[in-house]
Parts: structure tokens; sequence; C-alpha cells
């Protein structure tokens, strides 16, 4: 049976390991950075850092030991207060499911791997449907680092690093085969689009952007493969992507005898599909990130386009329209209206006077 709690204090314990766990993130939390002597129970954990995601609480006088279940048909954990913690014994397979998800687990690999993939993948839908959750997650770990102590917050800093590194360094030396084999393997796209949004945060040299980078690793590290549909979904700020513009449009440098504008870049539009809305955009979902433009019936003079594919509502408005994938991906400002109407009239006027 996989331990709820763990004595921090032997030598094994000690060593930074840099599997992708959330168990090993929450062992060097809780034993390097806050500097406790013991790990709350698993179940306490995954509630606290992922409150109602994952586990469900039965109503209960608080006084009973109420055995947990797995509903198989809403693929969630039920669980009962006992003396103000949740009750997870009496339930062998709920402990083996936490043992999983903790990464944990000594017994068999097996044993309940298909059910907690079917939560994971569960439990990942609901993240990319409920974008005020998971900015309430990344709230939450701000929280966290900003009631840490001076030297909390030192040692955090220096803990995150090394294990960042380690984890990227233990990834490195995995064979093909060792990464094939592992409890729910994580595809290279996946771990490398994950873990640029970490290093992206990270980079930023802020308590916000050291909060998000955490997040990102605590979501990746329960996720694990499933955490590639958040990446779709989701900017390293943890804001909704919005699709973006891949134009005809080419920068041009100005040349004038105005020192003003001496110099200055601006948009220039060379299509001829002036009768859309926004002519040369490409659009993508929202969601799924299938590319809508080519969708039966898609018209980006409607406002809003239920995609085909997923069916989630995308907004087709200027607003979220941008200039590059680097100011999409990292959190840009959108094009700035003048000039996308500026560089379209000119060409407008352009074709006309061909005519």
């Amino acid at each position: 049976m996989a331990q709820t709690d763990r004595n921090l204090s032997g030598t094994e314990e000690n060593k930074l390991s840099g599997e992708l766990r959330f168990g090993v993130i929450m062992n060097w939390y809780y034993r390097d950075v806050l500097q406790e002597d013991f790990l709350p129970k698993q179940i306490d954990l995954l509630d606290d850092f992922f409150p109602s995601l994952l586990i469900e609480e039965k109503e209960s006088d608080g006084k009973t030991k109420v055995p947990a279940e797995y509903d198989l048909r809403d693929r969630v954990i039920r669980a009962a207060r006992y003396h103000d913690h949740l009750y997870v014994s009496g339930s062998r397979q709920v402990t083996q499911i936490l043992g999983r998800l903790m990464g944990t687990a000594q017994m068999s690999l097996e044993k309940e791997r298909a059910t907690t993939a079917e939560l994971l993948r569960r439990a990942a839908g609901d993240l990319c449907n409920s974008p005020e959750y998971v900015a309430a997650l990344a709230n939450r770990s701000l929280q966290r680092l900003a009631d840490l102590t001076d030297d909390q917050t030192d040692r955090f800093m220096s803990t995150f690093n090394d294990y960042f590194v380690a984890v990227c360094d233990r990834r490195a030396e995995l064979a093909l085969d060792e990464k094939e084999q592992e409890l729910f393997p994580i595809e290279d796209e996946t771990f490398r689009n994950v873990m640029e949004n970490v290093v992206y945060q990270w980079r930023q040299g802020t308590i916000e952007g050291a909060a998000k980078a955490w997040t990102w690793l605590l979501l990746f590290s329960l996720l694990r493969n499933e955490c590639g549909r958040l990446v779709t979904v989701y900017l390293s700020s943890f804001r909704e992507r919005r699709s973006y513009r891949h134009t005809e449009r080419r920068v041009e440098v100005v040349d004038t005898d105005d020192p003003e504008k001496d110099g200055r870049e601006e948009w220039f539009y060379d299509g001829d599909d002036l009768d859309h809305r926004f002519p040369g955009v490409d659009w993508y979902c929202d969601r799924c990130g299938e590319y809508l433009n080519d969708q039966e019936g898609f018209d980006d003079h409607l406002h809003v386009w239920k995609c085909t594919r997923c069916g989630y509502e995308n907004r087709i408005e200027m607003d979220n329209i941008y200039d590059s994938g680097a100011d999409y991906e990292h959190d840009g400002a959108p094009s700035d209206p003048k000039e996308f109407y500026r560089a379209l009239k000119e060409r407008a006027d352009e074709v006309n006077s061909a005519e």
C-alpha cells in the first residue's frame, strides 16, 4: 500500500529527484522549502492544491469513518471528512489511484493505471473548459509564495531551479524505450511545449512569474501527457489563447525627410481577399487549435464561430488578432486596429487604381 504520511528526514528523501511527479514536488516543497518533518496525506495534498478537481467531498458528520470511493461514471474520487481531514482508508482502489496520481505507488504499476488515466483525461478536459479555475490555481500558487518568509522564498527559488534542471537532465538521459515504459509516458512535443512555458515565466524574475512557472510544473507533474491539451488552450500566463494572423503583409522601413517618420516600421498588405472582414487572417480554435478558415460554412463576417471539431465558440473579433506568433505565444499586445485598417485601405486603393 502506498504511504500516506512520509517522514522526510531519511537520506534517500534528501536527494533532489529529477522525476516529474506531483509527489516529488510536494516532497521538496515541504522538506526543503517549508522545512517540515512530515508530508500531509496524499488525498489532502491533492484536494489542497487542486480543490474539487479530482476529489469531491461527500456529506458526513465529520466523526464517522466513511470509506472513500471512485465513481466510475463521473470519473471522480469521493471522500468524506473525518476530524477535519479527508478519509481515504477502506478503499484499496482509491489508495492505488492516489499512489499513481502522486507517483509514489510501489505495487504493480498496471493496477488502476487505466482508471487513473481516465481520471486525468477528465480532469484535463475540465481544466480546458474552465479558464476561471485555471486562473484561480495560478493565484493560489502566488498566494502560497507570497506567504513564505524571506528565507523560505530564497529556498524555494533555489530548489525550484535545481529541480527544473534535474527534470530536464533526466529527460535528456532517458532512452526512447525508457520513456515509453513510464507509467504515464510523456510525448517529447508535450514536454518541450510545457517546459517552454515554465522557462518563459521563470525568466520574468518576478514572484508572479515564479508562481506561474510552479503552477505549470504542478499541472504537468499531475496530468503528465494530458497537460499537452492545456498548452493548446492557455498561454504561459494562463490566459486563454487567442487567434493570431499569418498574413501576407510585409514590414518595411519608411525613409522620409520627416524626422518623426524616418526609419519607422509600417505594415503593408499584399493580399487580394479584400472581401473578407479580416483579410489575411488565419483563425484557429482557441480550445483544440483546429484551423477554422477551412471549416465548412466559416465566414469571418460572423462574430462567433463554433468549431466543427470540438464545438467551442470562438470570438471572431479584432482584439483576438495578433501580428506575430511571438506576440500570441507570450501574451503580447493584439494588433493595432489603426495600423491594420490603414494597411487594408492602402491595399484597396492600390487595387482600385489598377482597375
